[in-house]
């Protein structure tokens, strides 16, 4: 389950007619999946990651950063390209972006993450542009059919 979509024009927050969420959807929200933070680096390319996407991805937070290719290393392989590629365009296109992966495993199980991210100008010191986000982690291991 591999999707990837970059956002053409997206939605204003004018076009959503529900107000902002609230403490019982952040509730109903936690019961199927639990969220950290991201962020990524366009001038030394390395990512920072929330220590829960540390763990569910299989990285040692103890080291506080790391690269693109050892990020996408923790993902199934026929996803992996598709990722870089995405990266890549969100930076040179400072636009919006979103997918949705299988976490590498070596049992029958798999783990979907859903990844929301944007791009920031850093206009405060030399910290570069940067990648930011969130991701979005399914409580529920899937097994295939």
């Amino acid at each position: 389950m591999f999707r990837i979509s970059t956002l053409q024009s997206g939605m204003r927050d004018g076009d959503f007619a529900i107000p902002a969420i609230d403490e019982a959807d952040i509730g109903l929200l936690s019961q199927f999946c639990a969220m950290d933070r991201w962020s990524a680096n366009l001038h030394n390319a390395m990512l920072h990651l929330g220590p829960l996407a540390y763990r569910l991805h299989g990285l040692d937070a103890d080291i506080g950063r790391c690269g693109l290719l050892e990020f996408v290393r923790c993902y199934d392989p026929r996803s992996s390209h598709e990722i870089i590629a995405l990266f890549e365009q969100a930076a040179a296109r400072a636009r919006p972006f979103q997918y949705s992966a299988e976490l590498k495993s070596t049992g029958s199980e798999r783990r979907v993450v859903h990844c929301f991210g944007d791009f920031r100008r850093n206009e405060i010191g030399d910290r570069g542009d940067e990648l930011f986000g969130v991701f979005l982690f399914s409580r529920n291991e899937f097994v295939p059919y």
